[in-house]
């Protein structure tokens, strides 16, 4: 989770957990995440903001089409930034994973469809779903 920029001190307590199944050629990963962020008072200065609970999982599927070379990926995504009711935002991704050289050298190109309750219920925001098609290398030293 990335750390949210707060008008304010604030108090932070976080937790997640994770896991990951590997069978043969498939891969599941999965992993659920909760912070919980209350504003830091000092005397006479009112919080800007009202504490929040922010959470959100994804879940993961792979499959080698070609062993240790070409995987198949799947993955589920939901954010609830705890802002305000109805803010949650999804994404679905499909994508297939390169091993060059093992992971140390990888080619991953994903197709990427999210939706936001947020921009749906406010449409003055943007659209509420987008596409996006992303290609990346990563070099391990």
């Amino acid at each position: 989770m990335t750390p949210f920029t707060l008008p304010n001190p604030d108090e932070r307590q976080a937790w997640s957990v994770d896991a990951w199944l590997k069978v043969g050629p498939f891969d599941l990963i999965g992993e659920y995440l909760d912070e919980r962020v209350r504003p830091r008072t000092a005397p006479g200065v009112a919080p800007a903001f009202t504490e929040f609970e922010a959470n959100g999982f994804y879940v993961l599927g792979g499959y080698y089409l070609i062993a240790k070379k070409l995987q198949a990926v799947v993955k589920w995504e939901h954010l609830n930034p705890g802002q305000r009711g109805n803010d949650g935002i999804e994404s679905i991704t499909g994508g297939l994973n390169y091993y060059i050289h093992g992971e140390g050298l990888e080619l991953m190109a994903n197709y990427v469809h999210t939706w936001s309750d947020f921009r749906e219920a406010n449409p003055e925001f943007g659209d509420d779903q987008f596409d996006e098609m992303l290609l990346r290398m990563q070099v391990i030293f």
